[in-house]
This record gives C-alpha cells, sequence and structure tokens, in this order.
C-alpha cells in the first residue's frame, strides 16, 4: 500500500520520465547522421518504431497527468 503522497510522488517522476523521453525520441527521429549507417528500409522501419514510442509516450503523459489529477482531488489517503 501506498499513502497518497507516495503514489503522487511516483507518478509525477513517471510523469517526469515520458516528458523527458519524448525530445529524445523525435531528435533520433530528425537526426539523418544518426540514421545514416542503416539501409534505406531500416531507416524507415526505425522512423516507424521511434513515431510509434511518441505517440506511446505522449499517451503514458496524459494518462498520468490525469491520475495525478484524479488522486489530487480525491479524499483516499492509501492506495
Amino acid at each position: 500500500m501506498a499513502t497518497r503522497q507516495e503514489l503522487l510522488a511516483l507518478l509525477q517522476n513517471m510523469l517526469r520520465n515520458e516528458e523527458e523521453a519524448i525530445p529524445i525520441y523525435a531528435r533520433h527521429l530528425n537526426n539523418a547522421l544518426f540514421l545514416s549507417e542503416f539501409s534505406a528500409a531500416d531507416q524507415q522501419d526505425i522512423k516507424s518504431k521511434l513515431q510509434i514510442l511518441i505517440v506511446e509516450s505522449q499517451q503514458h503523459q496524459r494518462n498520468f497527468e490525469n491520475m495525478i489529477r484524479s488522486i489530487e482531488g480525491g479524499q483516499c489517503d492509501v492506495y
């Protein structure tokens, strides 16, 4: 079990991790030098996977933000 503050701290940490990861994925996606060692087909595959990571991380970010708001607005102190 976790107290409200412990859970909020964990969720805020997870949110920060997602916020930090998204720009990294985006930099790699747009970095020609990073992709230059790969064949055109591999480059496309890598770009596709990085785009999926960006979209999923953005969804995770929204989910964490929603959970934080819900917990902050709730009355429960033990989860």
